[in-house]
């Protein structure tokens, strides 16, 4: 299938065999959408109207795309599905489903008091028995970072929120497939797919900013009984007023904290561009890649990491995005 070329698409649902994952009856889907967010513990959900009732079943969507004669069915969401809403005309009812990822087991399930993840472990290995504990299988093989420090949980936290916190200290990101299988992988800098308006890749309607109005000009930082602050008196004089952050941090041994809050400051007063976009479905850019961008009219080209996207469960699976540079 050539993604840079038109082809038509329509959208299926299967319910899940719970114990093997594997498809069962087909439920024929009205309109939905799917939303991922590399900044949401559960990563990914989705939304589905269909005339067919489904409670708390897990359920696959599918789109099968059709090209020259030829079609391919991609997997696109795996996931849980909530009690539906259903919608009366006359006789006939329609179900409007919320469906939840597949960490949503994770989310639910809270670790023992005092549970403790030690230093010296590789991440992956430590996520792995986490999620092995609530049934969700990670399928990532690549030898992750150690754990410089060990974790110990806090009351009320969760397998999934204690997973977040290992793949945060190690610097990797999680995602997961259309047919619901978890993996993860390090940050890369190579970009996985390319677009631009010359093409039609790109809608030519974006958004272009950068939220320089929020930035701090006045930080403080404490880590552990120290607490420094530090102060951009330049900005503080042309924008005639203070904009305080705050952070808590574990500092490594031999750093200065004023040397660190410095450099912090200084990273917190260049934020990143965003763009917001409408494009081409791609099956292979998810929340966490990075991905290249060239509109040389628009005087945009670049590397961007995707932060979030939502996929239209309608006319070519059409694909909202936002994209900070890289």
């Amino acid at each position: 299938m050539n993604w840079a070329k038109g082809y038509t698409a329509k959208y299926i649902a299967r319910l899940v065999d719970r114990a093997s994952f594997n498809d069962m009856e087909e439920i024929p889907i009205i309109s939905g959408s799917i939303s991922r967010d590399i900044t949401s513990n559960l990563l990914e959900s989705a939304t589905i109207d269909t005339y067919q009732r489904i409670d708390e079943q897990w359920v696959r969507i599918y789109m099968i795309a059709t090209q020259n004669g030829g079609s391919e069915r991609i997997p696109l969401f795996t996931g849980l599905a909530s009690s539906p809403a259903r919608d009366i005309n006359g006789v006939q009812n329609k179900y409007s489903v919320d469906l939840y990822s597949v960490l949503k087991p994770a989310a639910d399930w809270m670790v023992p008091l005092g549970y403790y993840l030690p230093s010296g472990v590789q991440g992956e290995t430590l996520i792995k028995n986490l999620f092995d504990k609530v049934g969700i299988r990670l399928q990532s093989q690549l030898g992750s970072g150690v754990l410089t420090d060990p974790i110990v949980a806090e009351a009320g936290e969760t397998y999934l929120s204690l997973a977040m916190q290992v793949l945060k200290a190690i610097g990797w990101y999680m995602y997961i497939t259309g047919d619901g299988q978890v993996q993860m992988k390090p940050y890369e800098t190579e970009p996985v797919a390319s677009f631009d308006t010359d093409n039609d890749a790109l809608e030519p309607e974006i958004r272009d900013s950068k939220d320089m109005f929020s930035c701090p000009n006045v930080l403080r930082v404490t880590a552990g009984s120290y607490t420094t602050t530090v102060k951009d008196e330049n900005s503080i004089r042309d924008r005639g007023r203070e904009v305080w952050a705050n952070e808590d941090i574990d500092l490594i041994s031999g750093t200065s904290l004023t040397a660190y809050a410095m450099s912090r400051l200084a990273e917190l007063q260049s934020p990143s561009r965003e763009l917001e976009y409408t494009r081409r479905f791609h099956p292979d850019v998810r929340p966490g890649d990075a991905i290249r961008i060239t509109c040389p009219r628009q005087q945009i080209s670049g590397i961007f990491r995707v932060q979030n996207q939502k996929i239209d469960l309608g006319y070519a699976a059409k694909t909202e995005e936002v994209a900070h540079e890289s």
